[in-house]
């Protein structure tokens, strides 16, 4: 019985946990900003809002995705790795080809990461 009122328990407030961000209500504030921000751009003579699409902002949504896609398949590697090293029971052979694999998945994480991190810096100077 303990056991069940400890996962009941433990589910609760995982569900607590990952609900909480969306009691913050912080994209109010961030839509009055943005309307402050609009108004004194207006008052300024700049238009507040653009609807051209750039070459620069399609190019940006399009590497955006791909690098995101590329994050996510690096943490599944990384998950299927240690989900692996964990199932070995001993076996050398299972263990250091999840070491690979992790290995491998961590080092394309990196290079992930540095390329969006470039991409960041490119974006910003375009």
């Amino acid at each position: 019985m303990k056991l069940v009122f400890k996962k009941i328990l433990f589910l609760l407030l995982l569900t607590l946990i990952l609900i909480s961000p969306s009691l913050v209500f912080a994209q109010f504030s961030s839509r009055v900003m943005t309307s402050k921000l609009d108004a004194v751009a207006q008052q300024s003579g700049y238009s507040a809002s653009t609807d051209e699409t750039t070459l620069v902002t399609t190019l940006g949504s399009i590497v955006n995705i791909l690098l995101s896609l590329l994050g996510i398949i690096f943490v599944a590697l990384t998950i299927y790795a240690g989900f692996n090293w964990m199932t070995a029971q001993g076996n050398e052979e299972k263990v250091k080809e999840s070491k690979a694999t992790l290995r491998t998945a961590v080092i394309g994480l990196v290079i992930t990461l540095s390329s969006f991190a470039i991409w960041k810096f490119i974006e910003s100077r375009l």
